[in-house]
């Protein structure tokens, strides 16, 4: 439970940290994307025995819960 907690309050700074690069200019949404998608195809590419599917199902949603909603 507290690894949960720990990835979701880790999620959560990165999107904020994420959002205000893109309110600056250093980002924008499309390299957000990219940034986050290149995260999870990393993370699809580890080897079975360095991962378990149920560790690789939660990292999945901890970078899905950074994509910025389309607006």
């Amino acid at each position: 439970m507290i690894e949960e907690g720990r990835a979701y309050a880790l999620a959560i700074a990165m999107q904020h940290l994420l959002r205000h690069l893109e309110r600056k200019g250093v980002l924008n949404q499309a390299d957000t994307t990219r940034l986050l998608d290149a995260s999870i195809e990393q993370l699809n590419q580890l080897p079975a025995d360095r991962m378990d599917p149920e560790s690789r199902a939660d990292g999945a949603r901890t970078l899905g819960l950074l994509y910025c909603p389309t607006r």
